[in-house]
């Protein structure tokens, strides 16, 4: 590639500020996004950094940008450098939980860990709930308490109650 971008939300200074420090190649640069959601989708990403606005069945390389997320290139210097395999994920627990709506973050999660051992980790469900969705609130499917984390785990969300209509 020409040039580098490491896209951070503008929020985290800190992170931020240390990333500007140790980088040393003029060719890479940070660019920081704004704390919206999605923000972190590729497209979302290649329209702040690129000022592209890509179709809805556009890829980024039709930006000519190639997006990699950190857990990604993380695991690709495991694979590379220690001969790792991709066995554990990093993901997100948030939803009608009795430790509240904060979401509550799991590193190096084994693939294959049941869901439910990571919701009673996070602090349960608190009372009824609607559903439980792997992935995030646009792209994520219901799934099963008996589920597993898979390789594209990203996150778990335990709904609040389904209305019960009675029309």
């Amino acid at each position: 590639a020409a040039r580098g971008v490491i896209a951070v939300k503008a929020k985290n200074t800190a992170a931020i500020d240390a990333l500007r420090k140790v980088i040393d190649d003029v060719n890479v640069t940070v660019a920081p996004l704004p704390d919206i959601y999605p923000m972190g989708e590729e497209r979302a990403i290649v329209r702040e950094v690129l000022g592209t606005l890509l179709k809805v069945d556009q890829l980024p390389s039709a930006a000519g940008a190639i997006i990699s997320n950190v857990e990604t290139l993380a695991g690709i210097c495991r694979a590379v450098e220690d001969k790792m395999p991709f066995i554990t994920k990093n993901l997100t627990v948030v939803g009608q939980l009795k430790s509240g709506h904060d979401s509550k973050v799991f590193m190096n999660v084994p693939i294959g860990t049941p869901i439910r051992e990571l919701i009673e980790a996070a602090g349960g469900i608190d009372g009824e709930y609607g559903e439980i969705i792997m992935g995030g609130p646009f792209t994520g499917k219901s799934v099963s308490i008996d589920s597993v984390v898979t390789k594209t785990t990203g996150g778990i969300i335990v709904t609040l109650p389904l209305p019960n209509e009675k029309r």
